[in-house]
């Protein structure tokens, strides 16, 4: 297999990772009571998915400096825009209908200490834009990365990845700090090392690719059965129930993803040109559909009188194509620019 090939295969997992984001933080399927496991089993793996891949092609050797790039600037971005523009945006439709029954709530000192709090802090209750703390944790794993295999040059094997595994789950279970003292995700961001590694480790011994389907069935039927047992965590909040429970369902929903993107790669052509172009595009459209999940919901409401968007789904569908929409117009005009320079 190529080495274009299995570059390909993650951009499919991240791309079905992607759109499980969007659906869980909608929460599509909780008004359907007969669906509302579905949430339930995204939120026990979606985030770890992202993780475990960002650590397949990770070498000895990173650049850090890229990672900042790539992580910080968007953080950065995102909290202004969340902290002091989507804060007023999401008022609008329903201030313009009327100004004297709805006037904008707005207080810049507030507003600025938010900002304050988000780049220094970082917590995730001081974040404003849903998932930002995913973008600090990566950030900070890939800076555990840096230092101990850049600098110290240490090797990635069972007795270390059990090491710290280790650490992880004595962090869990003697940790006792309100999450507003999680200053810059740092329970999380030893977390999200530790799925670094691991997807790493998959990805240079090829465990996976050594697996047969029929293996992967096996492990689809342990991992719901867990996830049903374990309930919903969150891995914001360092919430994860039975810790062990987590990170198996968390392994098995990448194994399962991951060998689910060969079928899709080998035998389909337009849900393979799609779900690559979202795994490419992930960060942007991370960044860009909780804003819509927030504004759209109020126009509806304010101006046409629609209630309740999020328990349907044809509104949710079509927050989902404008939020594609968006971001395929942002690449589009990404493109132009890098040509013109």
């Amino acid at each position: 297999m190529s080495e274009k090939l299995k570059v390909s295969n993650v951009d499919i997992v991240k791309g079905i990772g992607i759109i499980l984001v969007m659906i869980g933080h909608s929460g599509m399927f909780l008004p359907i009571k007969d669906l509302n496991f579905l949430n339930v089993f995204i939120y026990s793996f979606h985030m770890p998915l992202f993780f475990i891949a960002g650590g397949f092609f990770l070498k000895d050797k990173i650049n850090f400096i890229k990672s900042l790039n790539r992580l910080l600037k968007p953080f950065l971005i995102a909290s202004f825009f969340y902290v002091f523009i989507a804060s007023i945006l999401v008022q609008l439709p329903t201030y313009f209908r009327s100004m004297e029954l709805y006037p904008i709530k707005y207080d810049l000192l507030e507003q600025s200490v938010k900002f304050f709090k988000a780049i220094c802090f970082a917590t995730r209750v001081d974040i404003v834009g849903t998932g930002l703390w995913f973008l600090v944790a990566l950030l900070m794993g890939r800076l555990l990365w840096y230092i101990l295999h850049t600098k110290l040059k240490l090797k990635i094997s069972i007795n270390y990845i059990l090491l710290v595994f280790a650490v992880n789950f004595l962090l869990y279970t003697f940790l006792n700090l309100p999450e507003n003292r999680f200053y810059w995700m740092w329970p999380q961001s030893t977390l999200a090392y530790l799925f670094l590694i691991f997807g790493n480790y998959f990805y240079q011994n090829k465990l996976i690719n050594k697996l047969s389907y029929f293996d992967t069935f096996i492990f689809t039927i342990i991992a719901i059965v867990l996830c049903k047992w374990n309930g919903r965590i969150d891995m914001s909040s360092f919430n994860f129930n039975n810790y062990f429970v987590f990170i198996i369902v968390a392994i098995l929903a990448f194994i399962i993803i991951y060998k689910f993107s060969f079928i899709i790669e080998k035998y389909s052509t337009l849900p393979k040109t799609f779900l690559v172009w979202c795994g490419k595009n992930s960060l942007s459209i991370f960044l860009i559909h909780p804003f819509l999940l927030a504004i759209v919901p109020y126009i509806l409401t304010a101006n046409f009188n629609i209630k309740g968007v999020y328990s349907k789904i044809e509104y949710l569908i079509l927050i989902y194509f404008i939020v594609f929409v968006i971001v395929k117009i942002y690449e589009k005009l990404n493109v132009n620019i890098t040509k013109k320079q």
